[in-house]
This record gives C-alpha cells, structure tokens and sequence, in this order.
C-alpha cells in the first residue's frame, strides 16, 4: 500500500493541527523503525500481519474500487450516506466500465408489501441496490391507491436508485393506478405501453398491459419489453400472441430482451411462444439450472423470465434467495448479465 501510505503522510504533514515535528518510523536508508516482531501484534495469529476486513450487507453504499482498497472514509461516507446525512453518491453503471456487458433484473413487487405484510418501497429498493443493476423491469407497482398509502411506488424506487423510469398502468380507477415499470440507468425512451387482449366470460378478468422502451447501449439501440400476464391460460395465450405481433415486438431483427411475470411454468404454451423466438436466460447459462421464483418463501414455481434475442450472449442467470429476497416481496427477482455478441 506504498501510494496510499505516501498520500496518507502527505495529508498528515499539511493538516491544520499538525505539529512542527511528524515522527515516522521510515528511513531513507536501513530497514524502517516498526513494531517488533511478535505473534499477534497486528491482529494475526503469526508473525505473518493480516489485511483488515469488514463485514457489510450487500446494500451497503460502498462504489466499487477496482483493485484499490476500502479506505476508513470510504466506510464512513457509507455510514453517513445510509445514515443520509450525506447525499446518495452516483453508481457506476456498465458502459462505465468499458465493457459490452449489463444487467438486467425481472421483478414482481406484490405492490412493494412483503411476506410480513409490510409496505416497504425502500425495502424493494435495497434488495435492487443490493445487485447494481442497469436496467430493471418491475410488475405489481400501486401508484395513489389507498391500499399502500396513494405512494407512487415507481417514482419511490427510482429515486431511491437514481434511475430514469417509465410506468404504464395496467388498471386505473379514477386516480388509482396499478401496473408494470421500466427502469434504467442507459438512455431510455418510450416506444409503446398499452393493454393487452383478454377473455370474455363470466368473470372481469384483472387488466394487463405492457411497455416497450429502447435502450442505448455503446451506441447500439435495444428493445426492452416488460409484461404481467394474466392467470387464465386461454387469456394468457391471446396475450403473448399479442406480444409477439406487429403491434408489439413483430418480427424486428433488433437486438431484444423480454422480462416479465408469464404466470406460466416452462413448458406451457405461453413459454413454448416466447421460447421459440427468443432464448430463455436461464437455459443459457452452462449449468441450466431452473430456479423457481414463486413464491419466495417456499420456490416451487418458475413463472418469472428473462428471455433474449440471439445477439446476446448470457453470462450468468439467477434467483436470488436470501433473507432479503424471501421478505420483500412474494417473487424472487431473476437477474441477468448479458454481452452483445
């Protein structure tokens, strides 16, 4: 750590409250004057001295330093930062990084109220904080409905992320609203949000809709499309026909991503549909590993997808389930990190 120590002295040496005098163990020449050498006078168990560590959750509002070390300010300004006493410092996102990879996350919020029955929208958005993201796509969100205290749980969560953000509302009634978002830290604009067809019968089946948006990503435009299908199979079918016509994604040549809750175990007809046009994220990966996503107590259902066109390529795939990911909602989210070929 020779740069930090030597930035470190440097800052020592021009502080208001420093002396005339800065004692220092180092020697121009001949070994430096240090601690003797015995077990256990730095915290190791030998005479070998260890590296300092700390324990943190995964949300915790530490920016990503490459190979540099975590400072004691870097811990502080976290503390102050979830403490907000200090502004939200700015996340890094892909294109950053110069790489062709992001990462894209599928995630039913059960209107951001958990398995403990808590409404929670800053929860939600800890658990999407805690995997850095790119580009997000959220079903079940309340917009002022009475029922979660007429938040707008859309504008919450991305604010909470810093992410720009659009929403479609499924079902409205008067000033209620209830339905699916988009979120991004990648340019991003609106392409088409509207209903999608349902069944006649008896019973008034629950509104569902979509929206697509493009992305922008190392100059290359992407389709995103996020989607809550219903719970009947029949209406289920007419929408992913829907979806998959001219009015929505068509048969475009450009690079596309599908998120979204299908209500629909792999093998249906539905994932059949979406299956034999785009590749399913999770089979792509080396070790194909289905993971169930419903419910998050106790997973014993996959409905929640993300499906890719084959200019992508899938590096991993996954459900996380943690004490975070079991409570904030009755979903898991899946995340995806894709490269474009």
């Amino acid at each position: 750590f020779l740069e930090e120590v030597a930035e470190d002295l440097c800052t020592v040496c021009s502080h208001r409250f420093a002396g005339d005098f800065v004692l220092s163990g180092w020697k121009a020449k001949g070994p430096p004057i240090s601690f003797p050498q015995e077990a256990g006078s730095h915290g190791g168990p030998g005479f070998t001295e260890t590296h300092a560590f700390a324990l943190v959750p995964r949300s915790a509002p530490l920016l990503p330093r490459g190979e540099s070390p975590v400072r004691h300010g870097d811990l502080r300004a976290a503390a102050l930062e979830h403490l907000r006493r200090l502004p939200r410092r700015k996340r890094r996102f892909a294109t950053e990084n110069g790489t062709r990879t992001f990462r894209v996350m599928s995630y039913n919020v059960h209107s951001c109220i958990g398995t403990d029955g808590k409404l929670d929208p800053a929860r939600i958005a800890k658990v999407i904080a805690a995997y850095n993201p790119d580009v997000i796509a959220l079903q079940e969100l309340d917009v002022g409905r009475a029922r979660t205290q007429h938040l707008d749980q859309a504008q919450e969560i991305a604010r909470d992320l810093e992410m720009d953000f659009h929403f479609h509302p499924a079902l409205e009634i008067i000033e209620e609203r209830y339905g699916d978002a988009v979120l991004s830290r990648l340019p991003m604009k609106l392409l088409h949000a509207g209903p999608l067809p349902t069944t006649s019968g008896r019973r008034q089946r629950e509104p569902r809709g979509a929206l697509l948006v493009e992305l922008e990503f190392n100059k290359t435009a992407i389709r995103c499309l996020n989607t809550h299908l219903g719970l009947s199979p029949a209406e289920r079918l007419r929408q992913a026909e829907a979806l998959l016509g001219d009015e929505w994604l068509g048969r475009s040549q450009q690079p596309t991503i599908i998120c979204g809750d299908l209500n629909a175990s792999a093998g249906s007809r539905v994932y059949t549909l979406f299956a034999g046009r785009f590749e399913d994220a999770q089979l792509c990966v080396a070790d194909r590993r289905r993971v169930a996503t419903w419910s998050s107590t106790l997973p014993v259902r996959r409905i929640d997808y993300i499906f890719v066109s084959e200019h992508f390529e899938v590096v991993q795939c996954f459900a996380p389930r943690n004490s975070s990911t079991r409570v904030a909602s009755d979903h898991l989210p899946v995340i995806a990190d894709v490269t474009l070929r």
